[in-house]
């Protein structure tokens, strides 16, 4: 999805802001598509205004509920997904 966003011209690297758990994932993504990353979602959340929840649906909720609370006085982040009987949001 970040690749897509940057060859399409939607938004340069230097305007965006990954985060991913591992070391391998940031370098991985840092290398490919020459962005920030961080290990810390906050980090991301406090920075950006529009925010893409991109993990796999087991860790949804895992990943919603630990940053609940964190955007407060910027735009509201909803997921909800089709296949899921959970619908989150912050």
């Amino acid at each position: 999805m970040m690749g897509g966003i940057i060859s399409a011209g939607v938004c340069k690297p230097e305007d965006i802001i990954g985060a991913d758990p591992t070391e391998f994932g940031r370098t991985k993504t840092k290398e490919q598509n020459g962005v920030e990353v961080t290990d810390n979602n906050l980090d991301v959340l406090e920075k950006c205004d529009y925010v893409f929840l991109t993990v796999k649906p087991q860790y949804y909720a895992p990943v919603i509920e630990g940053n609940k609370g964190s955007r407060k006085g910027k735009s509201r982040v909803h997921l909800d997904w089709s296949r899921c009987d959970t619908r989150l949001s912050w």
